[in-house]
C-alpha cells in the first residue's frame, strides 16, 4: 500500500503507537496553524535552542530511531507481501 493512501490511523497502527485513553486527551489545548504558514527553508535544532547542553545526544538519538523505524517499516511490508 503506497504512504500516499495511508490514514493517520493506519500509520500510526502500523508503527504500533498505542491509543491515547480519553482521559488524557480531556482539556487538551489545540494548536492550529493556517495553510498558508510558510515554514523556514533550513532549520537547525542545535542553533535554534544553542542553550541546551544535549540537543546534539538528542537529535543523534533521533537518527537512531529512525533508521530502526524504516527498518521495520520495510520488514513489515515484506512480510505483509507474503
Amino acid at each position: 500500500m503506497p504512504f500516499q493512501v495511508i490514514t493517520v490511523g493506519e500509520f500510526k497502527r502500523l508503527l504500533g503507537v498505542k491509543p491515547t485513553p480519553k482521559k488524557e486527551l480531556i482539556g487538551a489545548t489545540i494548536v492550529t496553524h493556517p495553510k498558508s504558514l510558510k515554514y523556514p527553508k533550513e532549520f537547525d535544532a542545535r542553533t535554534q535552542w544553542s542553550q541546551c547542553s544535549t540537543i546534539g545526544r538528542i537529535i543523534g538519538s533521533l537518527w537512531f530511531l529512525l533508521g530502526i523505524w524504516c527498518c521495520r517499516v520495510i520488514i513489515r511490508s515484506i512480510l505483509h507481501s507474503f
